[in-house]
């Protein structure tokens, strides 16, 4: 009876590990879907993972007073920054000038002149690009004695022109001296860069203000 329970004893221990090594397989692919491998959870993984939409980049308003040395806050509540993003000029601040066609007319009220351009850094996409101008030079006596070429550009100020503006009189643009008048133009970025170029004809190209809002 001894030798027949050693026989069983061993019998049970040979098959036991046997047992096991069947066993473990079945429950390492019970992880994996029935009719999928391996490598197909993985690349699914890896496609769902691709497809996660990218969130888009923030867009912010610029608002620029030219000629300013310090922020603005208007009189409707909108702030402007300090004058920036211009190459070359010169300032002139008239504290109490009346500009009229405007509910601000203190953004007429300081400007930058003779500068070659205007740039500002912003993500690509889609914007309105304002220019406010006022002929506020006392010195000038005509719509004719200030006259100058502006260029709208994707870019640099070498970059691809969005709208050009040939033979511009901010007094005739407005209908008058001491009058606002505001250029609205769409504008498409694709190179991270916006750059409003100037050109002399008669007298200095001249600015007030500059927005750029995203559309």
């Amino acid at each position: 009876m001894k030798r027949l329970n050693t026989f069983f004893c061993m019998h049970n221990c040979l098959l036991l590990p046997i047992a096991m090594a069947i066993a473990l397989p079945a429950c390492e692919t019970s992880k994996t879907p029935v009719g999928q491998t391996h490598s197909e959870t993985s690349t699914n993984v890896a496609s769902a993972s691709a497809n996660v939409p990218t969130p888009p980049v923030a867009r912010p308003t610029v608002r620029i007073k030219a000629g300013a040395s310090t922020a603005l806050n208007d009189s409707q509540g909108t702030q402007w920054s300090a004058d920036t993003g211009f190459d070359g000029g010169e300032v002139e601040d008239r504290p109490d000038l009346n500009v009229t066609g405007t509910p601000t007319p203190e953004l007429y009220r300081s400007e930058r002149y003779g500068m070659n351009s205007y740039s500002v850094k912003v993500p690509n996409g889609a914007y309105l690009l304002k220019l406010h101008f006022s002929e506020d030079f006392d010195g000038i006596s005509s719509p004719d004695d200030r006259v100058f070429t502006y260029a709208i550009k994707d870019g640099s100020a070498s970059g691809k022109t969005i709208k050009e503006v040939k033979n511009f009189s901010p007094w005739k643009a407005a209908g008058a001296q001491y009058k606002a008048y505001v250029d609205t133009v769409p504008v498409t970025v694709s190179s991270g860069e916006l750059t409003i170029t100037f050109t002399p004809q008669i007298e200095n190209p001249q600015i007030n203000a500059i927005e750029i809002v995203p559309n």
